[in-house]
């Protein structure tokens, strides 16, 4: 697990509301937070076929194994502070000892948050001291218990390409109807995204030619941001390079396809592209600009 520092936030419900609905665990600009969550889910029981909140709510009977709710005593160095942390192997009393030393550890900073917080593709852990963030994880582990949480990427920045890095714990009955409903639209316009995406075949392209790429993501845009940046596809791509000669930022769908076309001259792939390409008829849909 690595340290989050960046978006941590106890977040409250909105209006007559006084509980918080989500605790944010943050990020850092590390790889282990641009793995992704998937086995953390496999460990919490989230099923992919599902839309919406559903998508990432718990099962009790899985989650539940591995989760691991602790409160460790004030020391002469340290303060009171509630534990809860998820992992492929529940701590059990043989290895209490070694994991409190390691929470315990003497560089922790609890700044403004009264919570630190790790995590990686399989794994979170956070330590409280705050009194409203330790009720808050006292919440949770009763709600996951009860099949009614969620652990889930959170955007605390909308238009933040980093945004969806933050990882968050959900209490889901104390959503607003509006969230959830939003949550399943969404889901609906990333499964169409996803789709459109996929046509492009950037991924077996990347494997095909060797180029090693840690993330290759779409990230829908409307027709003012398609002109803007002159492309035909409603998608923008963030690329995550392990491979020198590919960098690491934001492409058109025609930058990608140039600079592997230019690293790679292949006369069957462009040709391949410009048939997806007069394919993919470009008009208004709902759920934004969709490809036909």
């Amino acid at each position: 697990m690595r340290d989050a520092r960046t978006d941590l936030q106890l977040i409250m419900g909105e209006g007559d509301s006084t509980l918080p609905i989500a605790l944010s665990l943050g990020f850092d600009f590390v790889a282990e937070h641009e793995m992704g969550i998937s086995g953390i889910r496999r460990l919490v029981g989230a099923s992919d076929a599902e839309l919406g909140i559903e998508r990432h709510r718990a099962d009790p009977d899985r989650a539940m194994n591995h989760l691991t709710s602790v409160t460790l005593p004030k020391t002469r160095s340290a303060p009171e502070c509630h534990v809860l942390e998820l992992s492929p192997r529940r701590m059990n009393d043989a290895d209490q000892a070694s994991w409190k030393k390691a929470v315990r550890r003497p560089d922790i900073r609890w700044d403004k948050e009264g919570y630190t917080s790790s995590w990686d593709e399989r794994s979170f852990r956070i330590c409280a001291i705050d009194p409203e963030v330790v009720a808050f994880l006292k919440d949770f582990e009763s709600a996951l218990a009860n099949g009614n949480a969620a652990v889930m990427h959170l955007s605390l920045s909308p238009g933040n390409p980093f945004s969806r890095s933050s990882l968050g714990l959900v209490v889901i009955d104390r959503l607003p109807g509006s969230a959830i409903e939003a949550m399943r639209e969404s889901d609906i316009d990333q499964r169409l995204l996803r789709e459109q995406f996929g046509k492009l075949g950037f991924d077996e392209v990347f494997r095909s030619k060797g180029i090693r790429v840690c993330a290759c993501s779409p990230r829908r845009i409307d027709a003012d941001q398609m002109a803007s940046i002159g492309t035909d596809y409603p998608m923008n791509l963030w690329v995550n390079s392990w491979d020198e000669r590919l960098r690491t930022g934001w492409f058109t769908v025609e930058e990608l396809q140039d600079t592997v076309l230019d690293l790679f001259p292949d006369a069957t792939l462009r040709e391949y592209w410009g048939l997806v390409h007069d394919e993919m008829m470009i008009r208004t849909e709902d759920h934004g600009l969709g490809l036909s």
